[in-house]
């Protein structure tokens, strides 16, 4: 497998220009404006973008490679990483007049996608929980809310956003109703229905808060299809998605056999896996039970038809910090057909 010498020479000698003086000069709030066109100009930040819009037309291998010597030059990678992932959106899920309108520039450095306004003050890490809206208008739509931790928005002429176009109690899924869209800091700044504010960190990370006052929107900003915004900030997570090529592929699962002071032998297994909602994938509820049969030393009874389907209904709730239920007695858990609380 390569290591793409070339791609680190490269890098590295940009870095070269901007050594550790340059960078403790921008503390405690400073942002390396000159290092992130130097990157710009040399085609670094483009270089996931297709090379039909201007970009290398690389992969993620190559791009990580790119931060990796960045940070190992003694940089801060994480000043610009984001126009890297951002346009993923666009490029996955954007029309094609939204291509051609973006990537070009923001292949050539004209224009900046360096801010990703997802997290929310009241929603965490649940995200299906963010409060800011995007009302649909004649025109288009009209985004009220607030983003907090949004990196880079004061250097940034465009921000993708995450906005809840159906409310909560509409949807089927809290997965559903949440809407992606380019917006322009630039003409929502000058409008006066947008304030950037700086929130101040012990490191020089350059985060913001964003509040969204009546910001209007035209209809061809959304990405993609509305209510599917979730799922496009998130498509390359996704369980179909084939492993990275030329990555290797790490273990969810581990087993082993032991035997402890007095002689008695035992066996183990664990999994990172666990959340109530794996149990819905058969592959891994077979590979619970084949492991169960396994550590109780049933192993002849493993067979690959094994009726592994649930014994009563299992309505799973997703994972969320503070979604679980409350006032749930064991009486309410009697039975093998009473169905887990929601």
């Amino acid at each position: 497998m390569s290591d793409h010498a070339d791609i680190r020479a490269a890098v590295g000698e940009l870095c070269a220009r901007f050594p550790g003086a340059y960078w403790r000069g921008l503390e405690p709030d400073g942002y390396p404006d000159e290092f992130v066109g130097a990157l710009t100009a040399g085609g670094w930040l483009s270089i996931l973008i297709p090379a039909e819009y201007g970009g290398a037309g690389l992969g993620l291998d190559e791009a990580s490679v790119v931060l990796e010597e960045i940070n190992a030059s003694g940089g801060n990678a994480a000043a610009c990483h984001a126009q890297m992932y951002t346009m993923g959106t666009i490029l996955r899920h954007g029309s094609a007049e939204q291509k051609q309108r973006w990537l070009p520039q923001l292949a050539d450095g004209s224009l900046r996608l360096q801010a990703f306004g997802v997290t929310e003050p009241t929603a965490g890490s649940d995200t299906t929980r963010i409060e800011t809206t995007a009302e649909r208008t004649a025109g288009g739509y009209v985004v009220r809310g607030q983003k907090i931790w949004t990196s880079r928005a004061l250097h940034s002429d465009l921000m993708l956003l995450l906005a809840r176009t159906t409310p909560l109690d509409q949807v089927e899924k809290r997965t559903h109703g949440l809407s992606t869209f380019v917006v322009d800091l630039r003409a929502a700044t000058a409008a006066g229905t947008l304030a950037i504010r700086p929130i101040r960190t012990m490191m020089n990370h350059a985060t913001t808060e964003v509040f969204f006052d009546g910001v209007e929107l035209p209809a061809d900003s959304l990405v993609g299809v509305e209510g599917s915004g979730f799922r496009q900030i998130l498509d390359g997570m996704t369980p179909d998605s084939p492993p990275a090529s030329g990555k290797e592929q790490m273990p969810v699962a581990w087993y082993r056999t032991y035997t402890d002071g007095s002689g008695k032998s035992g066996r183990v297994f664990t999994t990172t896996h666990g959340a109530s909602e794996d149990l819905l994938n058969e592959g891994f509820r077979r590979m619970s039970v084949n492991a169960i049969l396994w550590a109780a030393g049933m192993e002849k009874t493993i067979k690959p038809d094994n009726d592994i389907s649930f014994v009563g209904p299992f309505h799973p709730s997703s994972f969320a910090f503070g979604g679980f239920v409350k006032g749930v007695k064991p009486a309410d858990m009697a039975g093998w057909e009473s169905a887990i609380p929601k």
